[in-house]
């Protein structure tokens, strides 16, 4: 008797899972406490530090963690380790060279 394996079509790609991320999942930035935190956080810091180191006004858009989670992924180290203001480009970036220490 045919199994339901056999039935499937080949050119139907497979859906990934959620876990196959290229990043570690952390749902501590799904929380309400994140974004009320990262609203609050990017109101008193508008720009992007790292653009305007080179002279650039850029609106920040994501809240970064100046030491890396890699270093230290410890709960406090999340809510209250140095935060820092990073427009999307800004951001990869940092998780790029975080990966490559790692």
């Amino acid at each position: 008797m045919p199994t339901i394996e056999s039935h499937k079509k080949p050119w139907i790609p497979k859906i990934k899972s959620k876990s196959n991320k290229s990043w570690n999942y952390d749902g501590r930035y799904h929380t309400r406490r994140w974004r009320k935190y990262r609203d609050s956080f990017l109101k008193n810091n508008p720009l992007c530090i790292e653009c305007k180191k080179v002279g650039k006004t850029i609106p920040a858009t994501t809240v970064g963690h100046k030491i890396s989670l890699n270093i230290d992924n410890t709960d406090n180290n999340f809510w209250h380790g140095e935060h820092i203001a990073l427009c999307q480009s800004c951001n990869i970036r940092q998780a790029q060279k975080d990966k490559k220490r790692w």
